[in-house]
This record gives C-alpha cells, structure tokens and sequence, in this order.
C-alpha cells in the first residue's frame, strides 16, 4: 500500500519506490529505502511526518504516494 494510507503510530518497511532516480537520491539521503523501518508520526496539510533511522523527516503527499509500504 501507498505510505498515504499508512495510519499515525503505526511502524512499516519500505518495500519499493517508484520514481526517478533523482527522487531515489533524494529518499536514499533522507534513509527512506526499501526494507528501512517507519513510523508513521502525524499527518499535515502538506504531508506526512515520519521517524526513520531515529530521525524525523517530513515528506509530501506526491512523494509519499510513491513509496509502498
């Protein structure tokens, strides 16, 4: 399913991205890849908040939706 789906407190893993390889640099950056543990944090107009790798980012919807969980 879409990370968009994904419900606030609730942990995941990345199972693929679907992208450029722009985004996938970018992601990878951010420690968002495949088989990498999430969390689910908060949602915001914007986007989703998410604690990976003990760090919490931000992601926005059109990114999100590309990243299956």
């Amino acid at each position: 399913m879409p990370l968009t789906m994904a419900q606030a407190g609730e942990t995941y893993t990345v199972k693929a991205i679907h992208g450029h390889s722009n985004m996938h640099k970018h992601l990878e950056s951010l420690g968002l890849v495949p088989g990498s543990v999430v969390q689910m944090v908060s949602r915001t107009p914007s986007g989703l908040i998410l604690n990976v790798k003990e760090s919490r980012i931000a992601v926005g919807y059109d990114i999100a939706r590309r990243v299956l969980v």
